[in-house]
């Protein structure tokens, strides 16, 4: 049952989420398998600001961190923000700024449609997005009675 659900999602996700890799693939010119964080800079030293892009390697430890640990801090971020101002339920993009803390910028996903929001984010900050973000549990589904049903 509850696969079911995640897969429905997981088209749906994955279909925004390939669109959104290829934009910024294009816009950054860089490798889609290696677009995971992007660091603003600004130089200056000149008369002109310069923006560069970076891109974290996927294993190295940006801020001191691993991928993984920054995975975990991207679902505390997002199951920490209740409902009627969490960023992953808001399509327009003005609560996009709700509980960001920190060097890292967390882009919310959405649950299983399609979300235009804009969203200003402050310069210096890295940007961390889920690729495919979805979990199974007994909160939302009761009537399941075991970890297989989960699966």
């Amino acid at each position: 049952m509850c696969s079911k659900i995640m897969q429905n999602n997981a088209r749906n996700i994955i279909r925004g989420t390939i669109e959104l890799a290829l934009l910024l693939c294009l816009a950054a010119n860089l490798e889609p398998q290696l677009f995971s964080f992007a660091q603003s800079s600004t130089n200056n030293g000149n008369s002109h600001n310069e923006t560069t892009a970076v891109v974290f390697d996927a294993n190295s430890n940006p801020y001191g961190f691993t991928f993984a640990e920054w995975t975990a801090k991207w679902w505390q971020w997002a199951y920490s923000i209740p409902k009627d101002t969490n960023p992953a339920y808001d399509d327009t993009g003005i609560y996009c700024a709700v509980n960001q803390k920190g060097s890292v910028w967390f882009f919310p996903g959405s649950y299983g449609h399609d979300a235009v929001r804009q969203c200003t984010v402050p310069s210096g900050k890295s940007i961390l997005f889920p690729i495919l973000n979805s979990e199974c549990s007994f909160a939302e589904f009761p009537n399941l009675k075991n970890e297989g049903h989960l699966r």
